[in-house]
């Protein structure tokens, strides 16, 4: 998952354990495609627009996290991502985030 996450453009950090990998999509392009005028965090519009354009799911790390004030706003550049699913859901993912456009 870290090398897919790379090969898209994306920063990711990783896990001591678990089946979610964080990662900082701020070098691609994306929300700022987004033209809705709500004052949602950097990371929902982003996820939002995954959804939307790349039909691609990921969750966003604000909700998660307990920042507060100016930390929220600092860190609303990180997704979560799953890697515990099979091998064909895997290979669809790296061929979406493959497309994704740098910034």
């Amino acid at each position: 998952m870290a090398s897919i996450l790379r090969s898209a453009g994306m920063k990711p950090i990783i896990p001591d354990s678990g089946y979610f990998m964080v990662a900082d999509f701020s070098q691609l392009d994306g929300p700022s495609k987004i033209a809705d005028g709500d004052n949602d965090p950097l990371d929902f519009r982003f996820v939002r627009w995954m959804c939307r354009e790349k039909i691609l799911e990921a969750c966003n790390d604000t909700k998660f996290c307990f920042y507060t004030g100016s930390n929220k706003q600092d860190n609303d550049n990180f997704i979560r991502v799953c890697f515990f699913k099979s091998d064909k859901v895997l290979d669809a993912a790296e061929s979406i985030l493959k497309s994704f456009q740098m910034a």
